[in-house]
């Protein structure tokens, strides 16, 4: 399958630490500039970006999901993220409680 193109490649997946609790949130993101990629290209690699993907929306251009060790982390984070140029709001909802977790 390897040969022939239907597998492309291999992921290992790690779980997060259970001895841990870090918050972990959604924020919702407006951004100004376009392409939207070029803001979203400044916060990639940041610690606590868990993932984040652009989407189209009346007023969301991104969601990101970001993990912190602290609801004070979690706000250093979110101002941040609101200094980056181009995002112009940011909706913040942290997660309560995980129901269903695919990967």
């Amino acid at each position: 399958m390897e040969d022939e193109g239907t597998i492309g490649g291999y992921t290992i997946v790690t779980s997060r630490p259970r001895t841990s609790a870090p918050v972990r949130a959604v924020l919702l993101l407006s951004i100004g500039t376009r392409p939207c990629a070029t803001v979203i290209r400044r916060f990639e690699d940041w610690a606590g970006v868990v993932a984040c993907w652009s989407v189209a929306g009346p007023t969301v251009d991104a969601i990101v999901i970001v993990d912190a060790p602290s609801n004070d982390a979690l706000g250093d984070l979110r101002a941040r993220l609101a200094e980056v140029p181009g995002v112009t709001s940011i909706t913040t909802a942290p997660v309560l409680k995980t129901v269903v977790e695919r990967l």
